[in-house]
């Protein structure tokens, strides 16, 4: 199922304003910008990311949690990608903005994925696919 398709039907305008909701919530002082202690109250709560605890251990809970901290930016990260005039704080369209380009770039992702794709990969395939992603961000 592709992402647009989940948002039509109002379920964009729902989405939207439970966005509004959240960033309004988090604007402690309600100057209409989100500085970076007020956008840490927007980080998700609840158990760290990660492995399942039954596969925390040995290589395989190893790998699992080296892609997590691989792929997931931190908040630091994401703040002064969101910012884009670097003023230290973030306005809800400099916000909407950056969650709509990750958006794009996790479907241009998905749509990349060869239709036969089995869900496995192989250890070279996995390293070549980090190593180009490392890469494509260094540029």
């Amino acid at each position: 199922m592709q992402i647009s398709s989940l948002m039509s039907s109002g379920g964009a305008e729902a989405a939207l304003a439970m966005r509004q909701s959240m960033f309004k919530s988090a604007d402690a002082d309600g100057d209409g910008k989100l500085s970076a202690t007020e956008a840490q109250s927007m980080k998700p709560s609840g158990p760290p990311p990660g492995p399942p605890p039954a596969m925390a251990g040995g290589t395989m809970g190893s790998l699992l949690q080296a892609q997590e901290e691989f792929q997931r930016p931190s908040l630091e990260d994401l703040f002064a990608e969101a910012d884009a005039d670097a003023d230290g704080s973030l306005t809800f369209d400099e916000l909407e903005a950056a969650g709509s380009r990750r958006m794009e770039a996790l479907q241009a992702t998905n749509e990349a994925q060869p239709a036969e794709a089995t869900g496995a990969i192989d250890w070279e395939a996995l390293l070549a696919a980090l190593t180009e992603e490392k890469d494509s961000e260094a540029a």
